[in-house]
């Protein structure tokens, strides 16, 4: 291919191009003579060889997003018509973000990749927070049942910064602790329910059940029952959402989609005395309840070696099982050598009005589950507490429990965590728990008195409301759904649960707060048609 260009100053510059294709198809092999003018009149030649890529979209795309980065747009630069001379030339120039500037790469938990969230905060204090819009809103959630001492605590958040400053990371691992990972695991035992005395520190909720799976199945192997592997569940509980966890979870309808699960895990039979069939008394319904994991103990030939349940159902929409179905299920445990792991991530720290709902209904764990306001929710932390007889056992064995990352025991989330037990036995929010829940309870007792909301229940500042249709029948989650937009429209975040509304604030909620969330639940109510199914405004 011959072609002919001009310098600036008019004098002709003759190029031979030749293009070939490579063998693979996925490169242009160019070779081109270039022939410039000197002012001598001589020639200055050059031989010039490229490789140029042949790019599709995708995998320009596959380019951009290894390089952080992603296109907005595109600019031609120099394009040219062809003619009987020259070809056709065109060049275009990419423009690009870094991909930090992409804020739909977050994904959220529960959401679909590439959602939007609806609602971005940028500040808050004690029971409320504020959006990027500058909207207000009173949190009736506790972020995520997490902030039971209040947003913005200055105890908290200057026990976190003295932390960083004198010590801003520390590892459990290879033989080293820290001091504050050192001073939290004595506070947590100073304040947990007999006869817990060992601790491991975790990272979250989840992490707690996995630990949880693996000590169980670590004891029956000491004790020479490898075979011991079941953990039995309730069928209505939730422990979270990590592989083991969601195994135990039987509120989850979608873990099939993630393949086979966590081998060795059966179902109980969840303590709802609404599902109590007519004619039996509830506490008789409740033990019958509990003797189905004596019944499984049987049938799998003692192949059960723990149970794990919550004191207090709370995805499952605040369903408490009561003290006869506890101490049937805490003497069959004894019975035949099960362990029982109390999960009180979402219970413990006063969420019931006492540190933790074990010493309410006068349970015995041998592993006790912590986390969310195990820290005021201000960093991630948790701990799996064990019983002395149990954690014994294992120090007896010498056998090393395998288990752990990187961030268990990291001193700043530690420091938080005892600034919080201080802040909850010195701020007397304990007791402000039981006297806010009470006061809560008599509001949306008030509302089902009208007919404004089905049965409400509560232990604590740990409550639900069960929405109902115009006709009385149960809300659906799709009405849920629109129930608890309408009340976020008017400044008041809440959970939902299946057919109901959670409530569980920081226990520094006022009496005034309280007012304003059953106001706006009871205008919600009025200004919603809840029929057939669907919610509409009246």
């Amino acid at each position: 291919m011959y072609n002919q260009w001009e310098q600036g100053d008019g004098a002709p510059i003759e190029v031979q191009l030749g293009i070939r294709l490579s063998a693979c198809g996925g490169h242009i092999e160019s070779n081109a003579l270039w022939s410039i003018p000197r002012a001598d009149g001589s020639q200055r030649r050059l031989l010039e060889r490229k490789w140029i890529a042949i790019l599709d979209q995708p995998t320009l795309d596959q380019l951009l997003d290894a390089a952080g980065l992603r296109e907005v747009g595109r600019i031609p630069l120099g394009q040219r018509a062809a003619s009987r001379e020259r070809p056709a030339s065109f060049l275009t120039m990419l423009l690009c973000k870094r991909r930090a500037d992409v804020e739909e790469r977050l994904i959220a938990p529960y959401a679909a990749a590439g959602g939007k969230p609806s609602t971005v905060l940028v500040a808050g204090q004690g029971c409320r927070v504020q959006d990027s819009e500058g909207r207000d809103y009173l949190d009736t959630a506790g972020g995520l049942w997490s902030t039971n001492c209040g947003l913005g605590h200055p105890r908290i958040i200057d026990a976190i910064h003295r932390q960083l400053q004198a010590l801003s990371y520390g590892t459990l691992f290879a033989g080293r602790s820290n001091d504050a990972a050192q001073r939290l695991t004595r506070e947590l035992l100073a304040v947990a329910p007999a006869p817990l005395g060992w601790v491991y520190l975790t990272n979250s909720g989840s992490e707690c059940v996995e630990l949880a799976i693996k000590l169980a199945r670590l004891r029956a192997v000491i004790d020479g029952r490898r075979e011991r592997a079941i953990i039995a569940y309730l069928d209505q509980s939730y422990h979270g959402t990590f592989f083991g966890a969601m195994a135990v979870s039987g509120i989850l309808e979608d873990r099939d989609r993630y393949g086979p699960g966590l081998e060795g895990t059966a179902a109980l039979p969840t303590p709802d005395v609404r599902q109590c069939p007519p004619g039996m008394a509830a506490d008789d319904y409740l033990r019958q309840c509990a003797r189905a994991l004596e019944t499984l103990a049987g049938a799998s030939a003692g192949r059960v070696a723990a149970v794990i349940l919550e004191p207090v159902l709370g995805s499952a929409g605040i369903i408490i099982p009561g003290p006869a179905y506890f101490a049937e299920l805490s003497a069959i445990c004894r019975r035949h050598g099960i362990l029982m792991i109390v999960d009180e991530v979402a219970t413990g720290f006063g969420r019931t009005g006492h540190w933790f709902a074990s010493e309410q209904f006068q349970l015995q764990p041998d592993m006790l589950l912590l986390s969310k306001a195990i820290s005021g929710g201000y960093l991630p932390l948790g701990a799996v507490l064990l019983s002395n007889a149990l954690g014994q056992q294992f120090a007896d064995s010498g056998v090393p429990i395998c288990h752990g990352s990187s961030q268990n025991g990291n001193p700043a989330c530690c420091a938080a965590g005892l600034a919080t037990i201080e802040v909850l036995g010195e701020d007397g929010l304990l007791a402000r728990a039981g006297a806010a829940g009470d006061t809560l309870r008599r509001s949306l007792d008030a509302l089902a008195r009208q007919g404004l909301v089905g049965a409400v229940r509560a232990v604590g500042l740990m409550q639900a409301v069960d929405l109902t249709q115009d006709d009385g029948s149960p809300c659906t989650a799709a009405q849920v759904a629109a129930f608890a937009a309408c009340m976020q429209e008017r400044g008041v975040l809440t959970y939902r649960g299946p057919g109901c509304l959670i409530f569980m604030p920081a226990l520094t909620i006022t009496d005034d707060e309280i007012a304003l969330l059953a106001g706006t639940l009871a205008q919600v109510r009025r200004g919603l048609s809840l029929r057939g199914g669907n919610a509409h405004r009246r």
